[in-house]
């Protein structure tokens, strides 16, 4: 097992075995009649597993968009015996950290399995250096061969999705670090072992999610002083391109595409919990669902709409950590559930029905 991930391990194991006995959804396992959790496949091949407790289902299939969203997993939904797909083909939890992904997940680790939770952890060799529009600051991008391709500093082709073709590394307070007195250009973070965690509980209505990476891009407490920071880029999760109508903790209601344009859910805003919102997809034929996202702590969130007749993509637009009273960074940021729901007149919702839904099913424990 390679040195970086014994490292992440030491952070993402830091539950004791009293608290992966402890209910995260508001039930004991000993009032919850419901099935097992179980995993299936194997998880030296991370696209064969698939995790389930009878309500929900997670997988991590190829999506539609091929190389567009490598880190994405599906969920689905019981609905009368048969497994529905609740999040698009396309995007799926719409995965994101920093700079696209190169490739999928290679590893799985199996954190925990009991018939009360199942733990697994996806594990991706990330580099930040993607393809782009923005300059490479002087750095070569390891997909460039200057033997067959020229000089890259010569070629308007050898450009990275981020500039300087990574994440300038930042110290505790976010400032960032500089070389050896050479105060031109920063240090940059271009490669990193991201690990993308997924808990399925019995009973849950989803799954919880965390996001890390070694080494962080986050460092230190300056991404709670501010958690709008930019300055470790985009690491987003949500519900995929698909919402008709979606609705916040804070109060916000974004109908789409009236909106016509990026909208905050002011989640961050919201001084007290739960943190959290949802959203009610178009009218389906075959199957009608709410989703939501609930949040171990306020998170940047938006509802995304890049043309005027789309709908809109409701997303975290950072999965900022948190560190934990105990020292530790938390496990999860995120859970994303759903449940069956049929929309009868759009221009109610959310009608009251389905905010009790989504109240009656927020994480009360975080694991």
């Amino acid at each position: 097992m390679p040195i970086v991930w014994a490292t992440c391990a030491l952070v993402l194991v830091g539950c004791d075995a009293r608290r992966m006995a402890t209910s995260t959804t508001g039930l004991t396992f000993g009032d919850c009649d419901g099935a097992p959790v179980t995993l299936v496949g194997d998880p030296a091949f991370p696209r064969s597993l698939a995790i389930d407790n009878g309500l929900v289902r997670v997988t991590y299939p190829q999506l539609v968009s091929g190389s567009d969203q490598l880190g994405a997993h599906m969920l689905e939904l019981n609905i009368v015996g048969q497994w529905k797909p609740v999040l698009t083909s396309w995007y799926g939890d719409w995965t994101f950290f920093g700079a696209p992904f190169f490739e999928p997940a290679h590893t799985a680790h199996v954190l925990t399995e009991t018939p009360d939770v199942v733990e697994v952890a996806f594990e991706f060799d990330h580099w930040l250096d993607h393809p782009g529009g923005s300059s490479t600051l002087g750095h070569v991008p390891r997909w460039w061969d200057e033997i067959s391709q020229g000089p890259c500093n010569a070629s308007p082709s050898c450009r990275c999705y981020l500039e300087g073709c990574g994440v300038a590394a930042l110290d505790f307070e976010g400032g960032a670090i500089f070389p050896h007195n050479y105060l031109d250009v920063p240090k940059f973070i271009r490669r990193v072992t991201f690990t993308k965690v997924i808990r399925v509980d019995r009973c849950g209505s989803g799954y919880f999610v965390g996001y890390h990476s070694n080494p962080t891009l986050t460092w230190g407490s300056w991404v709670e002083w501010d958690p709008h920071q930019s300055a470790a880029g985009e690491r987003e999760h949500g519900l995929g391109w698909m919402a008709s109508v979606t609705f916040a903790s804070s109060g916000v209601i974004v109908r789409n595409p009236e909106a016509g344009a990026h909208r905050s859910l002011d989640i961050v805003e919201q001084v007290m919990g739960p943190w959290w919102f949802a959203s009610i997809p178009p009218a389906a034929t075959d199957v009608e669902y709410a989703l939501f996202l609930a949040e171990e702590h306020p998170l940047p969130s938006f509802v995304w709409q890049f043309d005027p007749a789309h709908p809109g993509t409701p997303l975290v637009h950072k999965m900022n950590p948190e560190v934990e009273l105990d020292g530790r960074v938390g496990r999860y940021q995120t859970f994303l559930g759903a449940f069956p729901y049929v929309m009868t007149d759009r221009d109610i919702e959310p009608s009251p029905e389905v905010r009790a839904a989504v109240l009656a099913r927020l994480p009360t424990v975080w694991p």
